[in-house]
């Protein structure tokens, strides 16, 4: 199966968006990031037909997906907006800084619906660092760095209260 490049106009100003194409299970997702690396919408080409059948979008950039539009008539052109429930949809963009320099880092996210995965990339392109919302609560539970550039995990971090703060430290190998 091809991987397909439709236009995609995100924010609706009429110009096409850039977007990074994600294939699930032969389903094409089509991820809008905003400035900070972060999923703001999410367009589906359901029939792969090259036109947008349903797109989720953060209307009020707090960081959840939520409202989900549709197309009614197959023209690609969305018809019909519905709200969506903070439920298994939700796609949270929690303050991360993965180095502990006190500054917020960018990051991918990916989800399963059941947990969120913060993927931060080093200057080629690799993940050297993870961080992990198990529960969706928009707290990190768990993350996972790459400390000698290598691209092997070397430590496991882990929040055991709750508070989206790590607290324990292991080694990975």
């Amino acid at each position: 199966m091809s991987i397909d490049h439709p236009y995609i106009d995100f924010d609706g100003d009429g110009h096409g968006d850039s977007y990074q194409t994600i294939v699930h299970g032969g389903e094409h997702e089509y991820e809008h990031l905003d400035r900070h690396g972060h999923i703001d919408a999410i367009a589906y080409d359901m029939n792969h037909d090259g036109r947008i059948d349903s797109m989720q979008v953060d209307d009020d950039h707090d960081g959840h997906l939520d409202r989900m539009l549709f197309d009614e008539n197959g023209d690609g052109i969305m018809d019909r907006s519905e709200h969506m429930s903070h439920g298994s949809l939700t796609v949270h963009h929690p303050y991360i800084d993965f180095n502990g320099d006190g500054h917020g880092d960018t990051y991918v996210t990916t989800t399963d619906g059941k947990e969120q995965i913060y993927s931060h990339l080093d200057g080629h392109g690799h993940i050297d660092r993870q961080a992990i919302d198990t529960d969706n609560d928009g707290r990190i539970n768990e993350m996972y760095v790459a400390d000698h550039g290598d691209g092997r995990i070397d430590r496991v971090l882990v929040d055991v209260n709750g508070d989206g703060i790590m607290d324990k430290s292991y080694r990975a190998y």
